[in-house]
């Protein structure tokens, strides 16, 4: 910890240690103290202390389940010293540092002092629906303070800029949250200890939530499996004809960055990132005399290599899932905006758009790169030429789109120089 975190945490966890104290020692609410009902609480604010519900980007760790009810079912004044003890008891076997762990469990229970005064302060007893706009004063002051201060956390002791998004999120779980367990602690009246309710579907959802963290961490491996295969096929392609893999590389990149221009979604950037990667697979199934020849290919030799976009489609179909999907785009890559291209002599919008996309990156990129038989031609030729066939061989959106990269490209290139 810095400094400046050090000093931070310090002062507020004193504030909060002097004002829960205070309201111990001289607050009274003449409300009995019922420990069966104080052990529950305590036994749930400390398991609740360690779940974390994701929610959008970010996560709430779904505390005022236990907190609601013990503002209602034990004397209010009691209840941030319970709810600090709690959670020290629930991080005891932190790893983290004793400075860290006790300063950060202190002041993370700040915002408990809100709904508290404004409970002692209005005499507040029994939880009631006729009270409900003192209870909307006190879940908006937990709100307040819990926002005012972390933002200050944020924005001046450690100098980041935070979302107001993830406040707000985090606030409406929060109010979420507190209105189920009020649920639980009107029903009280009626059944003593109707308030654990909310606690099990808090261990419900908690479970659910960690059955989906398992399903995303295996996608997110599947996923790094298809990248790696599709790497694998790069370097089997790079092995078997360096240009082509050369070529393949620096298609690449500008095949994504055309995709986020267009504002395709991040799956369809991924999938375009597979298929420029993997445009060329087919060719391992052209012989070498033919890939490498110096001079004019024959008809016939024409032929042999306008098979490699459906032979690297089979390939990529023939393994299934994700990889499947990109051999769409491998087999109509070579496909023209008017019709005349192939293997289907697609036009249009009919052609996918990441196959369109491809087709007019992996075009530029073959103008400006060296083959065996001729020099690469300068990028400002080789987009002449690519806005020459917009409409005919290219996709009009595509090439704008191509033509605003590079602009932003060579802008980036001139203010570095």
């Amino acid at each position: 910890m810095s400094r400046r975190e050090l000093a931070w945490g310090a002062g507020r966890a004193a504030v909060f240690l002097v004002g829960a104290s205070a309201l111990a020692l001289f607050a009274d609410s003449g409300r009995a103290f019922e420990w069966d009902i104080a052990l529950i609480l305590l036994v749930f604010y400390a398991v609740l202390w360690n779940i974390e519900l994701e929610i959008g980007l970010g996560a709430a760790v779904p505390t005022l389940l236990a907190t609601t009810p013990m503002l209602f079912l034990l004397p209010p004044e009691y209840v941030p010293l319970l709810c600090l003890g709690a959670a020290l008891a629930s991080e005891c076997r932190s790893r983290q540092g004793a400075v860290r762990w006790l300063l950060g469990t202190t002041w993370s229970q700040f915002a408990v002092l809100g709904p508290t005064v404004v409970l002692l302060a209005a005499g507040a007893s029994a939880a009631n629906w006729s009270d409900w706009p003192l209870y909307v004063v006190a879940i908006g002051s937990f709100v307040l303070v819990d926002v005012s201060v972390t933002m200050l956390q944020m924005r001046v002791v450690l100098r980041r800029r935070g979302g107001s998004r993830d406040f707000l999120v985090g606030s409406g779980a929060d109010v979420l949250f507190a209105l189920v367990a009020f649920l639980g602690t009107v029903a009280s009246a009626g059944f003593r200890y109707a308030f654990v309710i909310p606690f099990s579907l808090a261990l419900v959802s908690a479970a659910l939530n960690r059955e989906r963290r398992v399903r995303v961490d295996k996608a997110a491996e599947l996923s790094d499996a298809y990248k790696g295969t599709a790497l694998l096929l790069g370097e089997m392609i790079d092995a078997d004809d360096g240009y082509t893999g050369y070529h393949s590389r620096g298609v690449v990149e500008l095949t994504v960055a055309v995709a986020v221009q267009l504002g395709l979604s991040e799956r369809d950037c991924q999938l375009a990132e597979f298929a420029a990667l993997l445009h060329d697979v087919g060719k391992v199934k052209v012989p070498k005399e033919i890939l490498h020849k110096a001079g004019p290919l024959s008809s016939e030799e024409w032929d042999v290599i306008r098979r490699h976009p459906g032979d690297g489609a089979d390939m990529l179909a023939g393994a299934g899932g994700f990889l499947a999907e990109v051999a769409e785009v491998v087999r109509h890559h070579h496909e023209r905006y008017d019709g005349t291209g192939y293997p289907a002599r697609l036009a249009g919008t009919d052609i996918p758009l990441i196959a369109r996309i491809v087709c007019v990156c992996d075009s530029f990129s073959a103008i400006t790169t060296d083959r065996a038989y001729r020099r690469g031609r300068p990028v400002n030729e080789a987009l002449a030429e690519i806005q020459a066939h917009r409409g005919t061989q290219f996709d009009p959106a595509a090439v704008a789109a191509l033509n605003s990269v590079l602009e932003r490209e060579a802008e980036l290139e001139a203010r570095a120089a």
